[in-house]
Parts: C-alpha cells; structure tokens; sequence
C-alpha cells in the first residue's frame, strides 16, 4: 500500500445489477438478496503496516428457515484519512 501505514474502516453494503449489467450500490435498506444485516465481521477499523496484511474474519449466520439462493452484500474497505474506496 505504500511507505506508510494506512487506517481503514470496512463497511457492508447491497449491490444489484443495473439495467446495463453495471453495479449499481444500493442503501443499507434490507433487499431480498442482500445478507448485510446478516453477515460479522471483525475488524470494522485497522490501521496496515507497510508491507503487512490485515485479516479480516467474516461469520454468516443465516436462519434455519432461510431460502435457497443466492444472497449478495459487497464488503468496502475506505481509507479513513482520504475517504478513498479500496477494493
């Protein structure tokens, strides 16, 4: 990522595809498809070291009665100083 350290937040958030076969990133209210109100993860905020890595563990609790299917959230790491997306 570079010479120096670098602090990001992750964050959840529902996608679909648009019309054109574009991602188009939906609110944070609930979908049909999306799993962000049902998916952990830990850490939210972390600073990386240059020339380190950082795990983050993900945990997906679906109910017993849950529908077969595909279900679909995007997990963003931002940069918290710039505000800048990194995928």
């Amino acid at each position: 990522l570079g010479d120096e350290p670098i602090r990001l937040k992750a964050y959840m958030s529902n996608w679909t595809l648009d019309d054109n076969g574009g991602l188009q990133i939906l609110d944070d209210a609930p979908t049909p498809h999306g799993i962000m109100d049902k998916v952990r993860f830990n850490p939210k905020e972390f600073e990386v070291l240059p020339n380190s890595n950082q795990l983050v563990r993900l945990a997906i609790i679906l109910p017993p009665d849950s529908e077969e299917g595909e279900y679909r959230s995007m997990l963003f790491f931002e940069d918290t100083k710039t505000q800048t997306q990194r995928f």
